[in-house]
């Protein structure tokens, strides 16, 4: 269920092993979701770390610090799912 906190996890999974078009419908899924306060900000943010979108992530991170979204405090920041945006300076 694209609810579950594991979904951005799932949805980055995806990219890398060549299904790029599903991790792409799931991340839209759960933003969709999150637009109505039914899934995480944090997840969201984690499906567009698979696909590459950093500008999307840190609107996603921006957005989880806004509504105190506890996933992005229990998520660790140094997990390999988010190793490709430690260089950009918004990272800090």
């Amino acid at each position: 269920a694209p609810e579950n906190p594991f979904g951005g996890i799932l949805a980055h999974s995806y990219a890398p092993a060549g299904q790029t078009a599903r991790a792409r419908t799931l991340t839209d899924s759960l933003a969709r979701l999150a637009d109505k306060g039914r899934a995480s900000p944090t997840t969201v943010a984690l499906g567009y770390a698979g696909l590459g979108d950093a500008d999307q992530v840190f609107r996603w991170f921006d957005r989880a610090v806004a509504s105190r979204d506890g996933l992005l405090y229990s998520t660790p920041l140094y997990a390999p799912w988010l190793s490709s945006l430690r260089a950009d300076r918004r990272y800090a």
